[in-house]
């Protein structure tokens, strides 16, 4: 999907935020709708062009490792493992216990649990439910597109990301490097202004899923 036709043979990474995936996707139809309740952003893709390989390898790690202020706020929006940056709210659904029926017991079905943020014990729900697990995405996500079909290693790569994280992108290449090269004014725009992920999304699935 993320594919600029000018540069189609360079081998590229893509990184995109977890966070920008805000929902599932259930078996049945996917319409119109359906594709900004995954995506709603309008984030756009830009890269940086020919990065060295090596460095480009080390980028994954770094983003899971980022102790920097967006690694911070992408915590609270869900994009990461509970820390001591973790709103509370967010540790009582972690950690919350299932729900226990007072007197008789019952065999109890998954579905959402509440919180009651007035109660200190936590009651939660009219309806018992046990808890459905919850997967908190990785701070970020990476594809590879284009590289060698024999398995060998590129030289250099397209290091292809959301806007979002362009900042992020510049700190952690600048970083890797050893060096202040990058800046979010050198980025490129990868692919057209209107090609946002949810458009994207939404034309692989008409293409593909025919739905």
């Amino acid at each position: 999907m993320v594919r600029n036709p000018a540069r189609a043979e360079v081998p590229r990474m893509i990184f995109i935020n977890g966070g920008s995936q805000r929902f599932d996707v259930f078996k049945g139809a996917f319409t119109y709708d359906t594709s900004f309740l995954v995506s709603p952003f309008t984030s756009r893709f830009y890269f940086a062009r020919d990065v060295d390989y090596d460095v480009a390898a080390k980028l994954l790690q770094w983003f899971t490792d980022d102790a920097s202020p967006y690694s911070a706020a992408a915590a609270a929006m869900g994009e990461a493992p509970a820390t001591t940056n973790t709103p509370p709210h967010r540790l009582r659904r972690q950690e919350r216990r299932q729900q226990q029926v007072l007197g008789k017991t019952y065999n109890l079905t998954r579905g959402y649990t509440t919180d009651d943020a007035l109660s200190t014990t936590d009651p939660g729900d009219d309806v018992v439910h046990i808890s459905t697990p919850e997967f908190p995405p990785p701070k970020v996500l990476q594809s590879n597109a284009s590289f060698p079909a024999d398995g060998s290693t590129p030289g250099k790569v397209d290091v292809v990301f959301f806007d979002f994280i362009a900042g992020s992108v510049a700190q952690a290449l600048n970083e890797i490097e050893g060096g202040r090269r990058w800046s979010k004014t050198r980025f490129e725009m990868y692919m057209g202004y209107e090609d946002t992920l949810t458009k994207l999304i939404l034309e692989f699935v008409g293409r593909k899923w025919k739905c």
